[in-house]
């Protein structure tokens, strides 16, 4: 179905009969990872709350590759809406066994001092609750074998200046998938996290200085560059696999030893 290189890895089928929700899934990060979970054989919802071509694009990508998928919008910082999100997958597929909490947004860069109400609500409302939301929503209906990739970031460990409410927010999902996993996990439900570094997408773009950018590369010792979205794909891509059936409560670093 899914062909790939000879150089690629060899994980065409290892998912198939799986359905997966992956949310912000229109671009990015996320739609690389809706993208790898269909190659792999999942059958993905991808997820948009603004981008509904763009969300479009990647199911015909899925789709001109021999793959399922549809899109679906709901605005994880809503949570009847998380819960339309999964039971849109029931109503489709009949079953739901991975959960991608990707959904994030950055903000505007600010010292803690100058932060508005207004744009920590903003955060909070996707970073944590919108997690919250679809942990919640998943674990409703996940059954034993299960898995939930929660999204995070390097900047939920590390001290950079302007983003104090995106790491501290991200510090709280760390903690969240920690939590989630060990009241699921007598139900066979993983939960984990992956925490990529400056990944080249449209939202680090955005809320990077080429001064800040430079940097990451200078002190990231694999090859001194900033990741890509794929990367992290491949990674969760192999935690919603029965290949991590012994991993859980992880947040794994993908920033290059950043």
């Amino acid at each position: 179905m899914f062909s790939s290189s000879s150089s690629a890895p060899q994980t065409a089928g290892r998912l198939d009969g799986k359905v997966a929700v992956v949310t912000g899934s229109s671009r990015g990060i996320g739609a690389a990872i809706a993208k790898k979970l269909a190659a792999d054989g999942a059958k993905v919802v991808v997820n948009y709350v603004q981008d509904g071509e763009a969300a479009k694009a990647v199911v015909a990508h899925i789709e001109e590759a021999g793959g399922s998928a549809f899109a679906f919008r709901a605005n994880v910082a809503v949570q009847a809406e998380v819960e339309s999100l999964v039971a849109a997958a029931i109503d489709k597929w009949g079953r739901l066994d991975v959960f991608v909490n990707n959904s994030a947004v950055s903000g505007t860069p600010a010292p803690i001092e100058r932060e508005t109400e207004a744009q920590v609500d903003l955060l909070t409302a996707i970073n944590f609750k919108g997690t919250l939301w679809g942990i919640q929503a998943a674990a409703k209906v996940l059954q034993s074998g299960g898995s939930i990739i929660n999204i995070s970031s390097r900047a939920a460990t590390l001290a950079f200046p302007n983003f104090g409410v995106y790491a501290g927010l991200k510090s709280a999902v760390d903690t969240l998938t920690r939590t989630a996993a060990a009241e699921l996990g007598p139900r066979g439900i993983r939960v984990n996290a992956v925490s990529p570094g400056v990944v080249e997408t449209d939202m680090a773009a955005g809320a990077m200085t080429d001064e800040l950018r430079a940097m990451v590369k200078q002190q990231t010792p694999l090859e001194h560059r900033t990741g890509r979205p794929e990367e992290i794909a491949n990674v969760v891509a192999f935690l919603a696999s029965d290949e991590a059936s012994w991993v859980t409560a992880q947040v794994i670093s993908l920033a290059g030893g950043f």
